[in-house]
């Protein structure tokens, strides 16, 4: 059916972390990581040259639940350091504060300056991101792509 009312950008894209994920919302969360599991994560790391350096970075918990069983993998998002290019990484490893070093599945980061806040996320890169690796069409992820 069409409606005669005008379909505005601003009402699709997400606002918030929270708003990114629309459906089966039961089944996944995204937030930023509490600094109970930012503890967890840590690791004295000494080894790796950093493939980037990100500025106003954070560090995202991705909830998913099933079977009765949650399953938390953490990212880091950020932006890269020169070229304000918005990145997010393959899961985190290991982060070590005192370093400003982070280890994910395939790479090492450096951190720049202080974390960022919610607000400091490129959201949409986020959603891309997210459907890059196929978890969108399922939590209604909005269809930004790369």
């Amino acid at each position: 059916m069409l409606t005669s009312e005008p379909i505005h950008l601003t009402d699709y894209l997400p606002t918030s972390l929270d708003d990114i994920i629309r459906s089966n919302r039961d089944h996944c969360r995204l937030a930023l990581a509490t600094a109970e599991e930012l503890e967890q994560l840590s690791h004295s790391l000494k080894h790796g040259p950093a493939s980037r350096h990100l500025v106003r970075w954070q560090i995202l918990a991705l909830h998913l639940t099933g079977n009765g069983k949650i399953r938390t993998t953490y990212h880091l998002v950020g932006h890269v350091r020169g070229t304000r290019e918005p990145w997010m990484t393959s899961k985190v490893r290991a982060i070590d504060l005192n370093r400003r070093r982070v280890q994910t599945e395939n790479s090492w980061y450096g951190l720049w300056g202080p974390a960022g806040r919610e607000n400091d996320i490129d959201l949409r890169h986020v959603c891309a991101t997210l459907n890059y690796w196929g978890l969108g069409p399922h939590f209604g992820v909005p269809e930004l792509y790369f």
